[in-house]
């Protein structure tokens, strides 16, 4: 599977996710702030008809609950500020219950003005939700006219008569160079795998160097430190870390066994790691000595070269169109994270 296949069969599941978490989070958010609100205004009112009762009509009169969406109560918090205040003004026999009214509509203000950037954020992740849409839909149109002309070059290389044998020659080529492709990529798989469990490990190592007396450890934590990559990849060393192994295994304390855990896993991935790349660089060397062939094959590639560069051109358009989308999608990720509050899965 390309690089574009996997990507389109990705973001649909992503933009799916998003929009069911967006929307949920958005009539959750309102639910819940204009449920406080309605708890605020329920006191509002109280402290109005208290202060009504001590300075008699006025704005106060016109006071209802409101109904409807947060405007309404944001609307609602104007209108006890500015009854607050026309009660202020006529007197001072009711000054605590204004104080205690107008503290009740700054609140109530406050929670309606957070509730409508939080509902602003979750709005501006569906419209950059709507913005990816548009683009998937153009890296798709990109990607079938790629296909067609790649599809009409390779028909020109066939219709290439008298290099058959040189075609075939070509084909045996290509296919070593993807099978050594494919043996880095799954070596690449492996060792992403590895790079994934070093943040338990590192923090383990960090804390038991700070109690333990064996260096072994100190000292690994202190590689993890500078470069985890380069500390557990690095040529070798696998003895050292087996005595650590053997070394935490011994020690008392649950934070020592699960470092153990830890280090035992990453050195079973290391070993699976190792392995892999030690076949990729076989399979590579077994393509080398298919490299003579090129030489063959100019004549086929210059034939080619003509209905290809088109090709090409277009699939480079693509390409550049996904991987365009593929980067609004993980600044998509990261801006729904924060707005909707969740942790989201990596595309």
């Amino acid at each position: 599977m390309g690089f574009l296949d996997f990507l389109f069969k990705k973001q649909g599941a992503l933009e799916g996710d998003l929009e069911r978490v967006a929307a949920g989070a958005r009539e959750k958010a309102a639910h819940e702030a204009i449920t406080e609100a309605e708890k605020i205004e329920s006191e509002a009112l109280k402290e109005a008809a208290l202060v009504k009762s001590i300075v008699g009509n006025g704005a106060l009169d016109s006071l209802k609950a409101p109904e409807g969406g947060l405007n309404s109560h944001a609307q609602f918090a104007a209108d006890l500020k500015a009854a607050a205040e026309e009660a202020r003004l006529a007197g001072p026999e009711a000054a605590g219950a204004v104080i205690r009214l107008r503290a009740v509509a700054d609140r109530l203000s406050d929670r309606v003005v957070d509730a409508q950037t939080r509902l602003g954020e979750i709005d501006g992740v569906v419209f950059c939700l709507r913005e990816c849409r548009e683009l998937e839909k153009d890296a798709e149109r990109k990607r079938g006219e790629a296909v067609e002309k790649k599809t009409a070059a390779e028909a020109a290389a066939r219709d290439c008569r008298g290099l058959k044998a040189k075609r075939e020659a070509s084909i045996g080529l290509l296919k070593a160079k993807a099978e050594a492709n494919e043996a880095r990529r799954v070596a690449g798989l492996e060792k992403e795998k590895l790079f994934a469990d070093f943040a338990p490990l590192e923090r383990s190592l960090a804390k038991l160097a700070r109690f333990s007396p064996d260096k072994s450890i100190a000292q690994l934590a202190q590689e993890f430190a500078v470069d985890p990559v380069e500390a557990f990849l690095k040529d070798g060393g696998e003895e050292t870390l087996k005595v650590l192994l053997n070394s935490l295994r011994t020690m008392p304390g649950e934070e020592s066994t699960i470092a153990a855990v830890d280090l035992n896993r990453l050195i079973e991935i290391k070993g699976s790691y190792a392995e892999l790349t030690r076949q990729a660089a076989e399979r590579e060397r077994d393509a080398l000595p298919l490299g003579a062939l090129e030489n063959e094959i100019g004549e086929l590639r210059r034939l080619e070269e003509k209905a290809v560069k088109e090709a090409n051109a277009a699939a480079d358009r693509a390409e550049g169109i996904a991987k365009a989308l593929h980067e609004k999608r993980f600044e998509l990720k990261g801006r729904a994270s924060a707005a909707l509050g969740v942790q989201l899965a990596d595309a």
